[in-house]
């Protein structure tokens, strides 16, 4: 699973420079709306250096979500951070 971008809905890579709101949704820079969710952003930069910034409680929070309907029944420690990530981006579309 790829993580991508909420707005143009292309992936993202670790290079790009992205915006993480105060609802944990990553989309690139240049598609975030300044002028009127300028209060919502949470961190901008490069992806790589963004997505240790979910706390790690609410990490294993979502992996015990996902883990309820994992159809391969794996444990919440099984589900790598990145499944993650890409759950979260997708929920946000």
């Amino acid at each position: 699973m790829s993580i991508r971008c909420r707005v143009c809905r292309v992936e993202l890579k670790d290079e790009d420079i992205v915006v993480l709101d105060d609802f944990n949704i990553l989309r690139h820079k240049r598609c975030y709306d300044f002028e009127y969710y300028d209060h919502l952003v949470d961190s901008v930069g490069r992806l790589e250096d963004l997505q240790g910034k979910l706390p790690r409680f609410m990490l294993e929070v979502y992996k015990e979500v996902l883990a309820i309907g994992d159809p391969k029944n794996r444990l919440p420690e099984e589900i790598p951070d990145e499944e993650v990530y890409a759950s979260l981006a997708f929920l946000g579309n």
